[in-house]
């Protein structure tokens, strides 16, 4: 597994977070805060701990969502929400339970089939909007050679010089070029993807990037 985060210029709005909640079960969480400033940085800390008190309580993600989003919206009346991508990883049986919360869909390379595949589970309703929202699971079960890629909308709407965006289908071809690296070299390469197309046009939003790849 591999991360990296580069801030935009103010305090943004971007985290991620993993929690081992077994020797054999790890969480991962993606995020992003609406707004700027210190208000979105305020609201990412109560995020976090919502999180941390959560995935070592529930095995679902869905559920872990679910009790996140209540939670805050009970303690915060700030308007802000917050996109979320949160999946539980069964590092044995080598299951993936993702659940999303209005986020960009996460990429799957499949080492079988040769194909990067969009996977985002159904009724996605950013947290922090409503009550008793209703979250779903989706399980991916993994193979050697599998790689997951979770991102935030600063990879996908970076910039070049006349305004054209990176996009997710050059994201997509850029992991389907590196896919036979470590999680680490996947994770360089896409960055070095980035940097070469964004040339030297200014970064606007945050970047933030997991890499889980199975050896």
């Amino acid at each position: 597994i591999a991360s990296f985060m580069k801030p935009a210029r103010e305090v943004g709005g971007d985290l991620y977070q993993f929690i081992s909640t077994s020797k054999d079960k790890l969480s991962i969480m993606i995020a992003d805060v609406s707004g700027k400033g210190i208000p979105a940085a305020l609201f990412m800390v109560r995020v976090v701990t919502e999180f941390k008190i959560r995935a070592g309580k529930y095995s679902s993600p869905k559920k872990v969502l679910s009790e996140v989003n209540n939670q805050l919206l009970k303690e915060s009346k700030t308007g802000l929400f917050v996109t979320v991508s949160y999946c539980l990883v069964d590092i044995k049986s080598m299951e993936v339970f993702l659940s999303d919360a209005g986020h960009l869909p996460v990429l799957f390379y499949d080492a079988k089939s040769n194909e990067v595949k969009e996977i985002r589970p159904e009724k996605g309703m950013p947290i922090g909007l409503l009550p008793n929202i209703e979250f779903n699971d989706e399980l991916i079960n993994l193979s050697k050679g599998d790689v997951l890629l979770f991102y935030t909308d600063g990879v996908t709407e970076a910039r070049d010089t006349k305004a054209q965006e990176f996009g997710l289908d050059r994201l997509k071809d850029t992991l389907k070029t590196y896919h036979h690296q470590t999680a680490p070299l996947i994770l360089d390469g896409i960055k070095s993807e980035l940097k070469n197309f964004s040339k030297k046009a200014p970064q606007h939003d945050d970047i933030t990037l997991i890499v889980l790849k199975v050896v």
